[in-house]
């Protein structure tokens, strides 16, 4: 029989975000924050030192002795400090690390946490319950690039947005330990305001559930929301060290809820994460989806009957992508360059069937297609928008290479078919709203954009690169193009074309723009004085066909004078200036 926890692992990856995680205080104890009967041992010790005594090595024994009744954190707090902000003072000495902590490790997020935080950024997880006061989950969803929406008052119950309109929602059923509305005696604990009631009905009427670290012994209140649930639409897994409680066990009858043994809070989300990512691999598009796709694509682009359909099947894929990519953070604390490395290939092998589908697209298609091709492009470019309050980083300008490697598939594909109308029609007609300001995609996609060249030549593989960005979208693109550029020299040459006419293309915006000489190189740049000169050959053919040249009837260049004064400006002020010969 398969075991829970691949269950539990098919069950979250077919159905990302549908599961909610409901979280004890078994997830914070290897951070070193104690649990609430930890807490009445030390506070124990503390009154028997204040009241001249020693409690020995059994304070719970002595309290009993001493006061005639069983140690309960509950009664001892409320008989220690009366109100709730005397309560949160007693308390955060618990919760806040010491200099000492810090250098030790403690009370900082756990593996745990830090495995939670990256399925949040994954899309696997965006509600959290818990019944912590610590800020553990918080510190390890932020150094993700996380700022979750926290709901632990009824004030931010009432105004959080919907829980599906939401990246990551922290519940903190009973409050966060600065605030004085948290709960810990036992009648605090028996009931939640009637906002919290409807928001907890929400979420276990409408998620699957896994359960880790509760022990439902204290959260009266809790359980009542669980059992109030009468429907059970997604699975409950139940993860537990030992055996469970009286109260426990009543919540797993309710919900039918599968039992998962563990080690540890560590060792089941770091399972978890590595179950999921195997799936994930074997998940991946079959080169037979791409297929698929554009065996229909050749379908609809041949009859105007089918330009609903064609429509559809571009924008559909491309706002599943758009979704897919619009949530991975930009922020990373310590990024390393393998970290960027992986981000891109991660682009690269979601963007697969959406670049095969452009690609083609632009072979294929005819006039009544262009304005298609680069507004889902356009679209792609979106993902580079700034983000309010958020520093550009290195991951930042990385969104642009979805973009571009649109760009470039739906450039070889028009460049393969001969159509420069098409080619135009992506570099120039399609404009893009960035920053404020109106751009056309050869502005915004082009390598240069991507990821900054000092950065970039230190990739696994692209070190001694002139181009690394340049040469790795000429890896990427080799099969993806294949089927109708079989010819690997002709691949090359298409390649080199392409990028030599956008670099003139983006020469040519800058000047009209701004009046000012710059421009970007591809990789015919390092091959400029050899026999596969492309900057050469463009020159021979604008020179031997003259107005009728292609590249001027298609309107990718004003006339024929513009052209070869770009040409000269570009090899004179930036081809001549290269240091990499």
């Amino acid at each position: 029989m398969i075991d829970g926890l691949t269950s539990l692992a098919f069950s979250v990856q077919s159905s990302k975000g549908i599961y909610a995680l409901l979280l004890g205080s078994g997830l914070s104890t290897a951070a070193g924050i104690p649990t609430g009967w930890e807490i009445t041992i030390d506070l124990i010790r503390k009154v028997a030192a204040a009241t001249g005594e020693e409690c020995g090595s059994n304070p719970d024994a002595w309290y009993k002795s001493k006061y005639g009744r069983d140690a309960n954190y509950s009664e001892l707090l409320d008989d220690l400090a009366k109100t709730p902000a005397d309560r949160t003072n007693l308390l955060s000495s618990y919760f806040e690390p010491t200099a000492k902590d810090l250098e030790e490790g403690q009370k900082a997020p756990t593996a745990a946490h830090k495995n939670i935080a990256t399925l949040v950024v994954k899309g696997y997880f965006r509600v959290l319950v818990t019944t912590n006061f610590d800020r553990l989950l918080e510190r390890a969803l932020e150094e993700q690039g996380v700022s979750p929406t926290v709901i632990s008052t009824v004030d931010a119950a009432k105004g959080a947005l919907p829980l599906a309109h939401a990246r990551c929602t922290l519940i903190k059923v009973n409050g966060d330990y600065r605030d004085t509305r948290i709960r810990n005696t036992v009648a605090e604990l028996e009931h939640y305001d009637a906002e919290m009631d409807r928001l907890l009905d929400r979420v276990f009427d409408e998620y699957g559930l896994i359960v880790c670290g509760w022990s439902s012994t204290w959260d009266k209140a809790l359980c009542q929301a669980v059992l109030r649930c009468p429907n059970r639409r997604f699975a409950t897994y139940w993860i537990k060290r030992a055996s469970l409680t009286d109260e426990a066990r009543t919540l797993v009858k309710h919900r039918q809820a599968i039992e998962i043994e563990v080690e540890s809070a560590d060792a089941f989300f770091g399972a978890v994460e590595k179950q999921l990512d195997a799936i994930e691999r074997y998940s991946e598009p079959h080169p037979t989806s791409a297929k698929l796709a554009i065996a229909s694509l050749k379908k609809f682009i041949t009859e105007d009957r089918y330009r609903i359909q064609l429509h559809d099947l571009i924008t559909t894929e491309a706002e599943n992508l758009f979704r897919t990519l619009s949530p991975l953070p930009v922020s990373v604390p310590g990024l390393t360059v393998q970290q960027i490395f992986e981000r891109i290939k991660l682009y690269e092998s979601t963007s697969d069937t959406l670049v095969a589908l452009l690609g083609h697209g632009c072979f294929w298609g005819s006039a009544k297609q262009r304005a298609l091709w680069g507004t889902t492009i356009g679209r792609l470019a979106q993902l580079k928008a700034p983000v309010a309050g958020l520093v550009m980083t290195h991951l930042s300008s990385l969104r642009t290479y979805p973009a571009c490697l649109l760009f470039y598939s739906s450039g070889l594909g028009a460049l393969a078919a001969g159509n420069y109308k098409t080619l135009a029609t992506i570099c120039r007609g399609t404009i893009v709203q960035l920053e404020g300001k109106e751009r056309t995609l050869n502005e915004t996609v082009l390598p240069w954009s991507v990821l900054d060249v000092g950065v970039a030549r230190q990739l696994p593989g692209y070190e001694n690169r002139y181009t690394p960005i340049n040469d790795r979208l000429f890896e990427t693109l080799r099969e993806r193009v294949r089927d109708y550029l079989p010819d690997d020299s002709a691949y090359e040459e298409s390649f080199d074309r392409f990028e030599y006419l956008t670099c003139l293309v983006a020469l040519d915006v800058r000047i009209s723009k701004e009046n000012f000489i710059h421009a970007p190189v591809g990789r015919f740049g390092w091959k400029r004085h050899h026999d596969k000169n492309i900057v050469d050959r463009i020159a021979q053919e604008s020179t031997e066909e003259g107005e009728e040249w292609k590249p001027i009837t298609s309107g990718l260049f004003a006339s024929l004078p513009r052209f070869k004064e770009l040409a000269t400006i570009y090899r004179d002020q930036v081809l001549n200036k290269l240091q990499w010969y």
